[in-house]
């Protein structure tokens, strides 16, 4: 069986390679692959004329990484298919930030041809050997291509690894200063098992004027003040707060007491969504996320469930409601999409039908928004007009019954039929697609408006409204209407 092996020459000078690695290199017998030369063995391979092929040509020819790493992987399996040895030379260790490794290790060939590996020691043993750390009490380990912003737990450092090219480290450069801020120091390395004149700390607004190359890293150490706070910050905090030491109000609260917090943070949240406030919006969003981290810890202090099992369900949810984007399913339409989505939900609950769906709909929701889904799910098996019209002859129908009933001045009877006049209404708001909740809204603050005008203008005139007549207000009230055309 032929083999590829996989070498690590570490992130340094020939002297900082194991001698497994020293012996791969020059003495073995084999054709020899360097994923690249900007490597500082490189310069002792080429004075010894080792025959090796590398593959820088495709990082400077290719569009993309991804690019350059698929032309790799199918280079390395053409060639182990007429090699008996092949060796694979990368920076620092075989396995840590290697995708290609990762790919050919995955690719499902091992019964085909053996893959071993040779350590080297990785940039991370360099990296903490020259910032005089130690990660065990807790550090942030990505590679640079890996780097999102969100990752960021600023409670611990952070060592960003592989930044192998200026627009790479341009990038990184950003992202961190808007996490950290200006100020914040970075700790650049580069060649680290070189002299120590290879470490620059520099404050981060200069991050990208610092040259790179495959062996560089960056380190941020735990920020003890921040200026801005992750996920993770905001667990610490509402832990704290419920600690024996925290603040007594926040440790004697339930899910109970914290409904009604609640709910009216999900009405602020919407709130600036109507009215297009995207400042409010993020400090609404902030005080739900608050609520939600809230209730999720008292859960986890009772032992019922916790954070960690919040987000499993969701992202679970969303992966298995989504098999057109998770899967092989192809679904090109959103009426397509919500459709599936519904029968995976059925297949979920186990549910036998639709009036047990009906059942399901939490009682908290605003009537108007229950009615509404009650009525989408009879829709969905075809009880419902095929066209307005007949929504419409309901909504007269059930209008007319109304008015008997207030004939008849029976109270039960009036309640009743109002009932079903406001159900009617929301049926045929469904069939245009208004959402009831949200014109009942814009009419409520409409009216607020144009009664605050209708209030200030009388003032305005001397008068009191108390003391003008409906023919009086109506006149103001036509004006307002007129001021807003």
């Amino acid at each position: 069986m032929n083999t590829i092996t996989i070498v690590g020459l570490g992130p340094g000078q020939v002297d900082d390679m194991t001698v497994a690695a020293h012996r791969a290199l020059f003495e073995e017998k084999g054709k020899k692959f360097f994923r690249t030369m900007k490597h500082p063995v490189a310069e002792m391979v080429l004075e010894m004329k080792v025959d090796v092929t590398s593959f820088d040509e495709f990082y400077e020819k290719s569009d993309s990484l991804e690019e350059v790493e698929r032309k790799i992987l199918q280079i390395l399996l053409e060639e182990a298919q007429k090699q008996e040895n092949l060796f694979y030379f990368v920076p620092g260790h075989p396995i840590f930030g290697e995708n290609v490794v990762k790919m050919l290790t995955s690719s499902g060939l091992r019964d085909k041809i053996r893959i071993e590996f040779l350590g080297g020691i990785s940039q991370i043993d360099a990296a903490m050997t020259a910032i005089a750390q130690d990660f065990s009490d807790g550090c942030q380990i990505i590679e640079a291509s890996q780097f999102d912003s969100r990752m960021i737990d600023f409670q611990q450092g952070i060592l960003i690894t592989n930044i192998d090219d200026q627009g790479l480290l341009s990038d990184l450069a950003i992202s961190l200063t808007e996490g950290y801020g200006d100020e914040q120091e970075a700790w650049v390395i580069d060649h680290p098992m070189d002299e120590a004149e290879k470490i620059q700390r520099i404050p981060l607004m200069n991050l990208i004027q610092a040259r790179c190359s495959h062996l560089t890293s960056v380190y941020l150490p735990k920020v003890e003040d921040p200026s801005r706070y992750g996920y993770r910050d905001l667990i610490a905090i509402i832990e704290r707060l419920r600690s024996p030491g925290g603040c007594p109000w926040d440790r004697e609260q339930t899910h109970e007491s914290l409904r009604a917090n609640l709910l009216e943070e999900t009405y602020e949240v919407i709130e600036a969504i109507n009215c297009q406030d995207d400042t409010n919006l993020e400090e609404e969003l902030g005080d739900l996320l608050l609520q939600i981290v809230f209730h999720g810890l008292i859960a986890e202090e009772d032992g019922y469930f916790t954070l960690l099992d919040v987000t499993t369900g969701i992202c679970e949810k969303m992966i298995r409601r989504h098999p057109h984007v998770f899967a092989e399913e192809t679904i090109p339409t959103t009426e397509g999409v919500l459709k599936r989505w519904e029968e995976i939900k059925q297949q979920e609950k186990s549910q036998q039908g639709q009036s047990q769906k009906m059942k399901e709909l939490p009682e908290a929701l605003p009537m108007l928004v229950r009615s509404r889904k009650v009525q989408k799910k009879a829709a969905e098996v075809g009880f419902d007009w095929p066209e307005v019209q007949g929504a419409m002859g309901k909504l007269q129908e059930e209008l007319d019954e109304f008015q008997e009933a207030l004939r008849l001045n029976q109270a039960d009877e009036m309640e009743m039929e109002f009932g079903d006049l406001l159900f009617a209404i929301v049926n045929v708001s469904r069939f245009y697609k208004i959402h009831p909740e949200l014109a009942l809204k814009r009419a409520t603050d409409k009216f607020i408006r144009r009664f605050s005008w209708v209030e200030n203008e009388a003032e305005k005139r001397g008068l009191q409204m108390e003391s003008l007549d409906l023919e009086a207000l109506d006149a103001l009230w036509d004006q307002c209407k007129q001021t807003e055309k």
